[in-house]
C-alpha cells in the first residue's frame, strides 16, 4: 500500500490558526512564555484542544524536549469517535498544517503493521481525528526535520493496550529510543463539574506519577476516570523498560477561558526522563 496521499488539517481556523505566520507567530510566543526550560525529555505528555484553552499547556511539554536531538516523533493518541479495537496507522505518507507538511516515518509505520494484527493501516479514523493535528505545529516548530509516527488508539482494553506496548518495544526499543521523542496526547478529564473535575485529575496525576497503567485502565473502565488518553498512558507505562522520573510541568483548565463556569476539561503538560 502506497503512502501517495496528504493528511490534510480539519480543526486549522477553529483550534489553531489558519494563516501561516499567524500560527507560526502564536507557536514561538507560547513556547518563549512558557517558564519551562528547554530539556531533553524522552516522553512527554500534552493535552489536544484548542490553543485557546490549553495552548500554553502544550508548549511548557514541547518545551520538555526541545533541548534534545530528535528525529522521529512518536504521537500516540486515542479515537473520539466510535472507537474500535484496533491501533490505526496512516496510509497518508504527509500531515499538512498551515505550517507545510509533516513526513510519516513510513519504515517505521510499516514495521509496526507487520507486529500485530491490532495494527491497521486506516486513514478514516485519523482523517476524523484532532489529538494528534494540533500538537503538528509545535513538532514542526521545534523539530523540523522530524519524522513522524501518527498512532491512534481504538477502545482502551488492556489486550490493545498490551498490543500497542508490544509494538512499541519491537520497533523503538534500543538504541533507537535516544532520538525518538513520544508525545502522548491526553486530557486529564472529560468536561465535568469544575470540583469534580479537580478531584478527578489530582488522582489520575497520582497514577500517572506512579506509572500505575493498570489502574488507569481499570479506573477508566469502570467509568471512575474520564481521562481521553487512558490507553496511550497505559501503553507508555508499559513500554518502559525501568522507571523514569515523572515531573509535572504545568497544567491549565478549560473553564479559566472558557464562559462556562460550571464544567471544565483539566489539562497538564508532564515530563519522562
Amino acid at each position: 500500500m502506497e503512502f501517495g496521499t496528504i493528511r490534510e488539517p480539519i480543526v486549522e481556523g477553529i483550534f489553531y490558526p489558519d494563516e501561516e505566520q499567524e500560527l507560526h507567530t502564536r507557536v514561538r510566543d507560547l513556547l518563549r512564555r512558557s517558564a519551562v526550560p528547554a530539556g531533553n525529555a524522552a516522553s512527554i505528555v500534552v493535552p489536544h484542544a484548542g490553543y485557546d484553552y490549553c495552548g500554553s499547556v502544550i508548549a511548557s511539554g514541547m518545551k520538555a524536549a526541545a533541548a534534545a536531538e530528535i528525529r522521529r516523533v512518536v504521537v500516540l493518541g486515542p479515537v473520539h469517535r466510535d472507537p474500535e479495537e484496533a491501533i490505526y496507522l496512516p496510509e497518508s505518507g504527509w500531515f499538512r498544517t498551515p505550517l507545510g507538511l509533516v513526513t510519516v516515518d513510513k519504515e517505521s509505520v510499516l514495521k509496526l503493521e507487520t507486529r500485530s494484527a491490532s495494527f491497521v493501516r486506516n486513514d478514516i479514523p485519523h482523517l476524523e481525528e484532532h489529538c494528534i493535528e494540533v500538537l503538528l505545529p509545535f513538532i514542526q516548530y521545534l523539530f523540523p526535520h522530524a519524522l513522524l509516527v501518527p498512532l491512534l488508539l481504538g477502545r482502551p482494553v488492556p489486550a490493545l493496550v498490551d498490543s500497542l506496548a508490544d509494538g512499541l518495544t519491537s520497533v523503538f526499543g534500543g538504541t533507537a529510543e535516544s532520538e525518538t521523542l513520544f508525545v502522548l496526547s491526553v486530557n486529564l478529564t472529560n468536561y465535568l463539574e469544575i470540583e469534580d473535575a479537580k478531584r478527578e485529575s489530582a488522582r489520575l496525576l497520582d497514577l500517572i506519577l506512579s506509572c500505575s497503567g493498570s489502574e488507569i485502565l481499570a479506573l477508566r473502565s469502570s467509568g471512575t476516570l474520564t481521562t481521553c488518553g487512558a490507553g496511550v498512558l497505559a501503553a507508555h507505562f508499559r513500554y518502559m523498560a525501568k522507571q523514569p522520573l515523572v515531573e509535572i510541568l504545568d497544567q491549565g483548565a478549560s473553564c479559566t477561558t472558557n464562559r462556562d463556569r460550571r464544567q471544565t476539561v483539566e489539562y497538564a503538560a508532564i515530563s519522562f526522563t
